[in-house]
C-alpha cells in the first residue's frame, strides 16, 4: 500500500458541519413564547473549604437562567447545515496530500462508513444529547427536525432513542441520516432542530445554557453564562455604578438571552467514537484527533498509539471501501475531516538552524529513526493545533 510522507507544513481542514447557537425559549403548553433571560444577581452561599479565620459565608455575584413563573417547559432551537466534503481542504502546501484527501473523499462519498457516520449524527440530534444537563429536566422531550430542501418535518420522542449505543436505527434516524449524507455529498441542505421539554410542572425553573470560561475571575464573582443580545459593557458599568436609591437596579440585571454555544452542540453531535482501543461497552466519546475526553480527563488515542488521527491519516487516505466490510479507521478519519482540524508538521531543523537531535530533545522525544515511522506520527501529533 502506498503511504504518504510526513504532514505538510501547511495543512488545514474546514469544519464540515455548520451550526448556529441553540437558543432557549419559555414554553407554555408547548408553545414558544419569549426568550429565557440570563440574570446577574447576588447570592449568599457557604464555603466548601473552611480554613483558619475563614467565615462560613460565601457572598458571590453569579448568573442564572430561569424560565418565567408561568412556564411549564423549555424550547431550544438551532439550525444546521454542511459543506460539500470535497471542499473541506482549504489550506495545504503539498499538492500530493490535497489530492490524496480529495481522492479519499470521492471514494468514500457513498460508502457504508459515511452512511454510518450520518446515522450516528442523526441519533445524537434526535435523542437530545446536545441539550446536555437540560435533558434531565424533561419529563417528556419532543424533537422536531425540518429539512429546508425537502420541506419535511420529522418528530420523535427523544427519550425513547438510545443514548450510548448505535445500531438498529429507526426510520426517522435513517431518514435524517440520508439528509445529512446528501448534504455532505454536495446537495447541501439546511436543517432546523427544535426540542420541546415538558417539565411536568409550572414555575420558574433553572435551566442550563453554556458556561463561559473566565480566566482570572475577580474575587466574589462565581459564574458567567453564555448569552445572546448581550448588554453593552457601557450600560452595565453605568447601571452597577448608580448610587441613587430610587434609580438603583443592580440587584438583578438582565444580561441577555440564554443559549448553548455552537461548539457545545457540535461536541454532543460528534460524540460517536466507539472505535478507540479498549472501548468495549464504554460510552462513546467525541471525535477528536487524539481522542481527548474532558469528561474522563483522558487521551483515548494517545500519540504513542497506532489509532490516533496523525498515525492513521497517511495510511488510510490511499484505501478504498471494501464491499461488505466496515473500516472503522476510515470512518474515524472521515469523521475528523468533518470535524475539521489543523495538522501541519514543520521542518524545525530548517527553521531553527539546529540539528535534528537538538530539535527532538526540545520536543521531549528521541531523534527520528528512518526505519521507525512511530516517531514521525508522534511529531505530527505534537505539532497539531485544533480549532
Amino acid at each position: 500500500m502506498q503511504q504518504l510522507g510526513k504532514l505538510p507544513g501547511i495543512f488545514a481542514v474546514q469544519r464540515g458541519i455548520i451550526l448556529s447557537d441553540a437558543v432557549f425559549y419559555n414554553a407554555v403548553d408547548g408553545n414558544e413564547r419569549s426568550p429565557v433571560k440570563v440574570v446577574r444577581h447576588g447570592v449568599l452561599g457557604t464555603q466548601n473549604v473552611v480554613g483558619k479565620e475563614k467565615d462560613v459565608k460565601n457572598p458571590q455575584r453569579t448568573e442564572s437562567a430561569k424560565t418565567e413563573a408561568d412556564a411549564n417547559g423549555l424550547i431550544v432551537t438551532f439550525s444546521l447545515s454542511t459543506i460539500d466534503l470535497r471542499q473541506s481542504v482549504y489550506a495545504c502546501s503539498e499538492p500530493d496530500w490535497k489530492s490524496a484527501v480529495l481522492g479519499f473523499i470521492e471514494r468514500y462519498e457513498n460508502s457504508e462508513e459515511l452512511h454510518e457516520l450520518c446515522r450516528r449524527y442523526a441519533r445524537n440530534i434526535l435523542n437530545g444529547r446536545w441539550l446536555w444537563r437540560n435533558r434531565l429536566l424533561g419529563r417528556s422531550i419532543t424533537i422536531q427536525v425540518t429539512s429546508t430542501k425537502y420541506q419535511k418535518t420529522i418528530a420523535v420522542d427523544a427519550l425513547k432513542i438510545p443514548f450510548n449505543s448505535f445500531g438498529n436505527y429507526s426510520a426517522e434516524e435513517q431518514e435524517l441520516g440520508s439528509w445529512l449524507h446528501e448534504s455532505f455529498a454536495g446537495s447541501v441542505d439546511t436543517i432546523h432542530v427544535r426540542a420541546h421539554l415538558d417539565f411536568g410542572m409550572t414555575g420558574s425553573i433553572e435551566v442550563f445554557p453554556s458556561q463561559n470560561m473566565v480566566m482570572k475571575k475577580p474575587d466574589g464573582f462565581a459564574r458567567s453564562l453564555y448569552k445572546l443580545d448581550r448588554m453593552s459593557r457601557h450600560d452595565l458599568i453605568k447601571l452597577v455604578g448608580e448610587t441613587q436609591a430610587d434609580r438603583y437596579m443592580a440587584d438583578m440585571i438582565d444580561m441577555g438571552i440564554a443559549a448553548l454555544r455552537d461548539q457545545k452542540v457540535s461536541n454532543a453531535i460528534r460524540t460517536i467514537d466507539t472505535w478507540y482501543e479498549g472501548s468495549g461497552d464504554a460510552a462513546p466519546i467525541p471525535i477528536e484527533p487524539l481522542g481527548a475526553n474532558i469528561e474522563r480527563n483522558m487521551i483515548m488515542r494517545p500519540p504513542s498509539s497506532a489509532n490516533n488521527l496523525f498515525y492513521l491519516l497517511p495510511r488510510v487516505l490511499p484505501t478504498a471501501p471494501q464491499a461488505g466490510q466496515f473500516n472503522a479507521e476510515a470512518a474515524f478519519v472521515l469523521a475528523n475531516l468533518i470535524r475539521g482540524f489543523v495538522g501541519s508538521e514543520k521542518d524545525e531543523k530548517q527553521k531553527t538552524g539546529g540539528d535534528e537531535e537538538n530539535t527532538a530533545k526540545k520536543r521531549g522525544r528521541p531523534p527520528k529513526n528512518q526505519n521507525n515511522d512511530t516517531e514521525e506520527k508522534q511529531a505530527a501529533a505534537q505539532t497539531d493545533t485544533l480549532f
